[in-house]
Formats: structure tokens, sequence, C-alpha cells
């Protein structure tokens, strides 16, 4: 297992895995994400075991190795990835309910 100690850790599910580690950012905009295969747990669904997606999750993993920058535009969150010229983009929902106290 990666040592995470000092890090931010982070969290992420897609169809057919889950991956746990941590990550390194600056104020520049660069970041790290740090995960190794014992960091990825398998959730095997039967809907999702066509030869496209079994890629598309493989693409995933290999991606996130592979971030090298960040930026955060109101609720997005954009990973360019290294050497490509693509971007991995997450979307941070709100609830638009309000509480009272």
């Amino acid at each position: 297992m990666v040592n995470c100690e000092n890090y931010p850790l982070f969290y992420f599910k897609s169809f057919n895995k889950e991956i746990n580690g941590c990550y390194d950012s600056n104020q520049s905009g660069e970041i790290l994400f740090n995960f190794d295969s014992e960091n990825v747990i398998l959730t095997p669904s039967n809907n999702y075991t066509a030869l496209p997606m079994v890629d598309f999750e493989q693409k995933i993993e290999n991606d996130l190795s592979n971030v090298e920058k960040y930026v955060i535009d109101h609720n997005k969150l954009y990973l360019f990835i290294k050497g490509e010229n693509k971007k991995m983009v997450f979307i941070a929902f709100r609830d638009k309910k309000t509480t009272t106290s």
C-alpha cells in the first residue's frame, strides 16, 4: 500500500472499480494521485463486462495515474492527463434544499 501519511485522501468509484489513495497538489495547479494495485478494488457487475466497458475502466485507472495538472472552475474539477490533449471532468452537485436551525 502507498504511504499516504500527511496527504489528503481520495476515493474514486466507477462502474467496476473503487480506488483509494491520496494526492498531492500545489497552488500552480499541479497534482499527483498516489495509489497502487492494492488500492484498486474490483466490484464486478454483470452489467459492465463487455470489452468496451472493461477498456473504459482500465483507461480511467491509467489516466488517474498520469494526471499532471488540475483546474477548478465553479463546480467542475478538470484533470489534465500527461501527454494527452484531453481532460477528465468531475462535477460537484449541490443539494438545493436548505436547512434551517
